[in-house]
């Protein structure tokens, strides 16, 4: 199985957009969604897995954590992953991302996946700017589910 580095997933993944939805499976232990960043019209996109989710919290500013996703507010159905804090913690991992900076969702899992390829590493990741350079990950596997072309408005979108 390929790798990826924890570096790489979180310069992969800074600023990208997922829909609404994509953290609505925490309860089940397993989080997965197609994320995408579009520069200068050319979208990447990124298919992300979190295996053994727990200690799931979605917070909103001046309101209590939540253990689930929260009623819709932002625009275009689109969560972006703002800032991206990725840490090594024990044989896991800790994520935390601050969506649109508003929000703020934290868990701990077993294992990270990227297009495939299980993230590796250790101590901590914080993207909280653009990379200077692309990152160095595989190639995303397929087309883009209907959810996330529809958001694009790309040709064939349901």
């Amino acid at each position: 199985m390929s790798t990826v580095s924890a570096c790489a997933f979180c310069e992969a993944l800074y600023c990208s957009c997922a829909a609404w939805e994509a953290f609505s499976d925490a309860p089940s232990g397993r989080i997965e969604f197609t994320a995408f960043t579009t520069d200068c019209g050319v979208h990447a996109f990124y298919r992300v897995q979190f295996v053994g989710v727990r200690d799931f919290r979605w917070r909103r500013e001046g309101e209590p954590a939540r253990a689930s996703t929260p009623p819709r507010d932002v625009p275009d159905d689109r969560l972006e992953l703002s800032d991206i804090d990725l840490e090594r913690d024990g044989d896991g991992w800790r994520f935390w991302c601050d969506p649109w900076y508003v929000h703020e969702v934290e868990f701990r899992c077993a294992a990270i996946y990227l297009n495939g390829a299980e993230v590796t590493g250790t101590g901590r990741w914080l993207q909280d700017g653009l990379p200077e350079r692309p990152p160095v990950v595989p190639v995303f596997p397929g087309t883009p589910p209907a959810s996330v072309a529809a958001l694009l408005g790309l040709p064939g979108a349901a």
